[in-house]
């Protein structure tokens, strides 16, 4: 039961920093691709763009979001 709240607490927090960096998306670069936005999410975060924003994720953070999402596919 345990390893269960743990589960869902860690999918909550997923979740709402994946729609931080959505509405992140939105203001500074528009539309994100239907198909593949998860992925496209992540790419587009670990960009800085002068002037504008700083990355919001580094580069080693990919792989294990990219094993979060995969796992939820």
């Amino acid at each position: 039961m345990a390893t269960m709240a743990i589960a869902y607490l860690l999918h909550n927090l997923y979740t709402a920093i994946e729609n931080y960096m959505v509405r992140i998306a939105k203001h500074f670069e528009n539309t994100l691709e239907d198909s593949s936005w998860h992925r496209e999410l992540i790419e587009r975060m670990k960009i800085e763009i002068p002037g504008l924003r700083p990355a919001v994720i580094t580069g080693e953070l990919e792989e294990p979001l990219d094993e979060l999402i995969a796992a939820e596919e």
